[in-house]
């Protein structure tokens, strides 16, 4: 499986797909999924002005970093957006910033230390 290391700048622009595409109007705030669930809403909240909160309930959007098979969010009945989607997953989300390959592994900066992969940006296993 081959990792693709993001940076910063990335998720800036995957987090403004997401923020451009999302009908705000539609809902009363955003929900983050532990853990790498949980930057993105931030970002899209300051870019939207949709509150932070702590639990799913009645028009509240989910936000996750990534769907890959889709088990995490499976019987989650509100609306989802992600950054990242793969073509396997069984969850559908609304929104998407990029489909990736199911033979990628997305390593998020916020999953990084200070090494030289990251550097790197990307490299095969």
């Amino acid at each position: 499986m081959k990792k693709v290391f993001l940076n910063w700048d990335d998720i800036e622009s995957l987090v403004d797909i997401l923020s451009e595409n999302i009908e705000t109007d539609k809902y009363k705030g955003l929900f983050g999924v532990p853990r790498g669930g949980l930057i993105p809403p931030v970002m899209i909240s300051h870019r939207t002005g949709l509150k932070l909160v702590d639990k799913i309930s009645d028009k509240i959007l989910v936000v996750d970093d990534i769907l890959d098979t889709g088990e995490t969010l499976k019987n989650i009945k509100n609306d989802i957006v992600c950054l990242h989607k793969k073509p396997h997953t069984i969850t559908e989300p609304i929104v998407y910033s990029e489909l990736i390959d199911n033979d990628f592994w997305i390593v998020y900066p916020w999953e990084l230390d200070d090494s030289e992969e990251k550097r790197d940006k990307t490299f095969g296993n």
